[in-house]
C-alpha cells in the first residue's frame, strides 16, 4: 500500500514487530522509516489506537488513516469502503478488541449481502429484497427489516429453552436481527409451526420483553381447524 514498502519489507516489519512483543517501535527504526514517509503517520495512528477506550474508536482511527490510502491505490475504493462500514457497525456490538476479533474470525459477515438492497448503492439496488440469516446480517442495516418465525421453539430454538446460557445467546441473536432495521421493523409469528422437532404455537418470549410503547401489535390469528394441514419443513 505504501510506495517503497513491498512484500519483503512488509514481512520484515511484521517479524520485527512480533519480535518486539508486538510493539510498533520498529516502524520508526531508521532502516524501515527511510523506506516510506507514511510509516511515521502509521506509527502515530497505531499508538493512538492502542490506547483507545473502545473498539469503535479503534476502527474509526484506522479508517481515518486508511481511506486516503485506499482511494489512491484501489480503483474500486467505493465498494471497498462499504466493507469498512460493515466492520464499523460490527465494532459497536463489542466491548473489547479480543472479543471483536474472535467473533469476526468465528462468525464473519456474509459479504454477499454487503451491498444488496443498500439505498446508497444506487436506484436499481433499492428494488431488491435481501434474504439473510441473522448471522450473515451482522453489521449490516436496511431501511425495512422483517424477522419471521418468532415462536418459542424456533426463536429461541427449542434446544436452548432449558439452558440459561444458550437462551442468552438466542436473545443476543434476536437483538442482532431487530437492530438491523434503520426505519421500520416487522416481527412476525405464525399461528403454529410443526416440524420433526415438535409443534410450536406460542409467540416468542422475546417479543414480550420489548417495550410496550414501542410496539404495535396486529393479529390475524384464527382458530386451528382439524382439517388444516400442518406446516412441515
Amino acid at each position: 500500500l505504501f510506495k517503497g514498502v513491498g512484500a519483503v519489507t512488509a514481512t520484515r516489519l511484521t517479524q520485527a514487530i512480533n519480535a518486539d512483543n508486538n510493539s510498533f517501535e520498529p516502524l520508526m527504526m531508521a532502516n524501515f522509516a527511510k523506506k516510506s514517509t507514511q510509516l511515521e503517520p502509521l506509527y502515530k495512528m497505531l499508538s493512538k489506537a492502542s490506547e483507545a477506550e473502545s473498539v469503535e474508536i479503534i476502527i474509526e482511527l484506522v479508517l481515518e488513516f486508511y481511506m486516503p490510502v485506499l482511494k489512491i491505490n484501489e480503483d474500486n475504493w467505493r465498494e471497498r469502503s462499504e466493507d469498512f462500514r460493515v466492520l464499523k457497525n460490527l465494532a459497536t456490538e463489542h466491548d473489547s478488541l479480543d472479543k471483536f476479533l474472535e467473533n469476526l474470525a468465528l462468525d464473519p459477515p456474509n459479504d454477499s449481502v454487503a451491498t444488496a438492497g443498500d439505498p446508497e448503492q444506487g436506484e436499481e439496488s433499492t428494488d431488491k429484497v435481501t434474504i439473510s440469516t441473522i448471522h450473515s446480517a451482522k453489521g449490516l442495516e436496511w431501511p425495512v427489516v422483517f424477522v419471521n418465525s418468532l415462536v418459542d421453539g424456533m426463536t429461541p430454538h427449542y434446544r436452548s429453552l432449558s439452558d440459561f446460557e444458550e437462551l442468552e445467546e438466542e436473545r443476543k441473536l434476536f437483538y442482532v436481527a431487530c437492530s438491523r432495521a434503520k426505519n421500520r421493523l416487522f416481527l412476525t409469528a405464525p399461528d403454529y409451526f410443526s416440524s420433526y422437532s415438535g409443534y410450536f404455537d406460542k409467540v416468542s418470549r422475546f417479543i414480550a420483553e420489548l417495550p410496550a410503547d414501542k410496539v404495535m401489535v396486529e393479529t390475524t390469528k384464527k382458530p386451528i381447524d382439524e382439517s388444516d394441514d400442518p406446516v412441515w419443513w
